[in-house]
């Protein structure tokens, strides 16, 4: 995404992090977890956010990183 133009406004999207909660139900459990720095594509201009498979992984990676801890206690 890296160049890209935001569809919102046309300007250029710059890649950004912020902190972000996020929740996921696995086999009928409610997981509340936070990704501390979540990389996401933003526009200065408009305020416009873009997320591709970085921000999946993130997520992901931060998921099963929750789930482990969970398993440990």
């Amino acid at each position: 995404m890296s160049g890209e133009k935001c569809w919102e406004c046309g300007a250029t999207m710059q890649q950004k992090t912020k902190p972000y909660a996020a929740e996921a139900k696995l086999d009928g459990t409610l997981h509340r977890f936070h990704v501390p720095e979540l990389p996401y594509w933003g526009c200065n201009n408009c305020g416009e956010e873009g997320y591709d498979d970085t921000t999946n992984d993130a997520i992901t990676d931060a998921l099963t990183a929750h789930i482990g801890k969970e398993g440990a206690q």
